[in-house]
């Protein structure tokens, strides 16, 4: 099953301008139409002249975070530290070690990844810590057909940290496992597939919905004081570990969001923090255009050879054409074993199609100029020759149009397809926070491209349509 966020982002804006001092933090993502956050300190002072949404959201802004509930089985102990919202700040780095078997019709792939989450906490005694009962998330891996194997699931230790008053407390997970995903082949063979591995902690609850049982209006969500907050840390993918470089394009840059569960799910109606974590793959196209698409292109040129023959001769001219059918049924079932069982058309199935409609279309014209005969059938018989001929050149001529234009947009299809969700946010850069108080090492290595990848979504994001009730994501920085 592919991760899919539940609900849409927020998006009315405030006229204030964020402090160039306040900490940026990623627009905070949500999990309901029209949802209104209840943050601290940030509603307008001025409320007569809002919409009415806003005017709740105004309130609802200033209203304080709610204390962890009693039931929380895994709650961040006091010496974690936290941000001015009451949030605990977890730095994620993510290596995608390995990705192998992306398989169209099992819709499913093999990952092996590297996780590490840390966090700041006070200074103590190293002696008196045991690290065996330390404090740390506790994830679950979603969307894996079976149990994850989690080869290493680390002791939490410590990172070194600058600051003498303060420690970064890192923990590890290696995964391993096969993950379901619902692959989008609308454009097979020229589609881009969204691979996710997503991991959720159920432990610490983010947000409650206040008013689960008002459909009409706005959901009302409070967030929860200790709840978690993740930015990125120096994140990428081992290109050279993808073994399918023959038949995929892998992009080189690592996406990764905070999405949150659906209220409906727990009995309290919490939502839980869920880190969406993906890569970008593009199906090089070649294997299906040399062995399927240019075969069919001269199958149904190979039929217009019946046009040839007199039109008393309706034998030897249906003989081609039902030989020429026959052909690409068989290349059908070829084209079939490559995809699952979908209820729409793939691009290549609609090439197929077209292949026999006119290869049907030919068989028709056989049988209308032998029924017709002499001089007028010869003359029909011309005529229409060309004219099926210049329907199926302009199909191909369209058929050309459209995979210049998706494999020269090749780049730009792996630059936004990712971002075109409204659910989920790309977390905020580590480099974002406040390093005064929470001293996590600065990413040194771009390699991963972080930094202009970041830039790219927040041009992205800026460009996204407002939605009227729901709170705006500069509200957050």
């Amino acid at each position: 099953g592919s991760s899919s966020s539940h609900g849409a982002s927020g998006a009315s804006s405030s006229n204030r301008t964020p402090s160039k001092k306040k900490n940026r933090v990623a627009p905070v993502p949500v999990a309901e139409n029209k949802l209104i956050d209840a943050r601290p300190g940030i509603g307008d002072d001025d409320d007569d002249d809002l919409h009415p949404h806003k005017q709740l959201l105004a309130m609802s802004q200033r209203l304080p975070p709610l204390e962890l509930p009693t039931t929380t089985v895994n709650a961040p102990p006091d010496y974690v530290l936290r941000d001015k919202t009451g949030r605990v700040p977890i730095r994620v780095r993510v290596h995608i070690m390995s990705l192998q078997n992306v398989s169209t019709v099992d819709q499913s792939f093999n990952v092996k990844l590297w996780l590490q989450m840390a966090w700041i906490t006070e200074r103590r005694d190293i002696s008196s810590m045991d690290f065996n009962t330390e404090w740390k998330p506790r994830l679950d891996f979603l969307d894996s057909e079976g149990a994850a194997d989690i080869m290493v699931s680390g002791v939490p230790r410590e990172l070194h940290c600058d600051d003498p008053n303060k420690m970064i407390i890192s923990c590890r997970w290696v995964v391993n496992g096969t993950f379901s995903e619902k692959m989008e082949l609308q454009d097979f063979p020229f589609d881009h597939q969204k691979l996710h591995i997503r991991a959720a902690a159920w432990d610490v609850p983010s947000y409650v919905v206040t008013n689960p049982d008002d459909v009409d209006g706005p959901v009302m969500r409070r967030a929860f004081e200790g709840s978690l907050k993740f930015y990125r840390g120096q994140s990428f993918v081992y290109d050279e570990a993808f073994v399918q470089s023959d038949a995929w394009d892998l992009d080189p840059s690592l996406s990764i969001e905070q999405d949150y569960s659906r209220h409906e799910r727990h009995d309290e109606h919490y939502q839980y923090p869920i880190l969406n974590i993906f890569v970008i793959v593009a199906r090089r196209s070649s294997f299906f255009i040399y062995n399927i698409g240019i075969p069919i292109l001269l199958l149904v040129i190979m039929s217009f050879i019946s046009f040839l023959f007199p039109v008393e001769e309706l034998e030897p001219r249906m003989t081609v054409t039902l030989t020429i059918v026959l052909t690409l049924v068989a290349l059908k079932f070829v084209v079939a074993q490559y995809l699952p069982l979908t209820s729409y058309l793939t691009k290549l199935d609609w090439y197929v199609l077209m292949s026999f409609g006119l290869t049907f279309a030919v068989a028709v014209q056989n049988s209308l100029v032998y029924y017709i005969g002499g001089d007028v059938g010869e003359t029909w018989n011309l005529w229409s020759g060309w004219i099926l001929a210049g329907i199926w050149g302009l199909v191909n001529v369209v058929a050309v149009v459209m995979c210049g234009y998706l494999i020269f947009n090749h780049d730009r299809y792996l630059n936004v397809y990712s971002y075109r969700d409204w659910e989920a946010r790309p977390l905020p850069l580590i480099d974002s926070i406040d390093h005064s108080r929470f001293p996590f090492p600065k990413i040194v290595d771009r390699s991963d491209i972080a930094v202009a990848r970041h830039k790219m979504i927040n041009r992205a994001l800026s460009k996204r349509p407002k939605r009227v009730g729901t709170a705006d994501s500069s509200d957050r920085l």
